[in-house]
């Protein structure tokens, strides 16, 4: 029997993503990007930098990855209201500090 599972654009982006760091071959999809050519909502970040936390190895890998991931966003991350920024932020410091990543 088939099934029909119904996802969300945020849900397959994570979905995709996931599946390419499974199979990641650093030399081809090191700086593969996903991009529907829309701006990422408040939502779209906090799930990307969660993804980013689930993949990272250790303070420096999540490091080096939340400033790709910052620089790769800066557009949709300018785009936030003060309040997102500021949740934003201290979403990164309630992870750096859970991790030990402080």
């Amino acid at each position: 029997m088939k099934k029909i599972i119904r996802l969300t654009e945020s849900e397959l982006t994570r979905l995709i993503k996931r599946i390419v760091k499974e199979n990641e071959d650093e030399n081809f999809w090191g700086r593969v990007k996903l991009d529907f050519g829309r701006p990422k909502d408040f939502t779209a970040i906090i799930s990307d930098i969660s993804d980013l936390i689930s993949y990272s190895e250790d303070v420096n890998d999540f490091e080096m990855k939340l400033k790709e991931f910052t620089e790769d966003n800066q557009e949709d991350i300018n785009n936030l209201t003060d309040n997102e920024r500021n949740r934003l932020d201290g979403f990164i410091n309630s992870v750096m500090t859970r991790y030990n990543f402080k």
